[in-house]
Parts: structure tokens; sequence; C-alpha cells
């Protein structure tokens, strides 16, 4: 659960760069290209258009992206506050040993941006410890696999039982 709440972030913190990036793309075209009333520039209006369209689909992209994020975050809200509070540098020093290791804790990522917080992120920031420090033990045999065991354990041959008096 954790990997997919990091990657969740660094989604969401990658389309807000990229949605910098394409506002600014699309000022500069703006504010660049001459746009002309009379048709005598069609060629102009034409190249306008056209890459008005792929930041506009581009958008519309990174809006789809962004909608798909938001609704994961919805179930467990508090750990995306306490991921938030992160700077850039911090989240993105967690996230690269999660790649590195998937199975490491990142406490000290944490405990290193929590210096400073008051309840509310303290309460997250515990939050997510204890989700970090609940290890998944193994499962419990399945039904079938248990039967199948007493299946094979009923099927060898066993010895008449002896009493505990003549084991002496």
């Amino acid at each position: 659960m954790l990997t997919s709440v990091i990657e969740n972030e660094r989604t969401r913190r990658s389309v807000l760069q990229q949605c910098e990036k394409i506002k600014t793309e699309l000022d500069d075209l703006m504010e660049n290209h001459p746009m002309y009333d009379d048709d005598k520039d069609i060629m102009l209006k034409i190249d306008y258009l056209v890459k008005l369209s792929l930041f506009l689909e581009e958008e519309i992209q990174l809006i789809g992206t962004s909608i798909k994020a938001l609704k994961e975050r919805i179930e467990t809200p508090e750990i995306y506050i306490a991921l938030g509070s992160l700077s850039d540098s911090e989240f993105n020093r967690a996230y690269a040993s999660l790649k590195q290791n998937p199975n490491r804790q990142i406490r000290n990522e944490l405990d290193q941006s929590s210096q400073n917080c008051d309840d509310y992120f303290c309460s997250s920031k515990r939050l997510l410890e204890s989700f970090m420090n609940n290890k998944v033990g193994p499962s419990p045999p399945s039904y079938n696999t248990a039967a199948s065991v007493r299946k094979a354990s009923d099927s060898a041959p066993s010895r008449p039982p002896r009493s505990f008096w003549k084991k002496f």
C-alpha cells in the first residue's frame, strides 16, 4: 500500500510540474504568435491553432491523470497530507530509496521532515509509520491446502497407537 501511495504522490507532483510547463509554453505561444482577424495570413492562423490544439490535448491527458490520482487519494487522506508536507528533495530521496529497494523502510525520510510539526501532521506521521511497521506475515494455508495435507497424512501408513506406560 505504501508503494502505491508514494507512486500516486509522485504522479500528482509530476502532473503539477507538467501543467506549469504547459502554462508557460501556452503563454509564450499566445504572446509571440501573431493572430489577425483578416484572411491574409491564414497559414499563421492554422499554425497557431494546430499548436494550440496540441497543448490542449496534452492538458486533457494531464487532467485525466490528475483525476485518477485524486480518486485514489480519497481512501487515505492522512497519509497524503503527511507526504505533501515533504519538500521535493525529501520526497525524491524517499522515492529513490523505494525504487532501489521496495521493502526498505523510509522512516528516516519522514523523521527528518517532521521536526517541526503540529498535532495533525504528527498524527499523520504516526499513522504512516504504523502502516510501514505492519509487516504482513505468511498467510495461513487455504482450505484446499489444509485438506490435501490432511488427506496425505490420512493415507500414509500409520503405526498403532502405543499407550503411555508401554513406552517405559
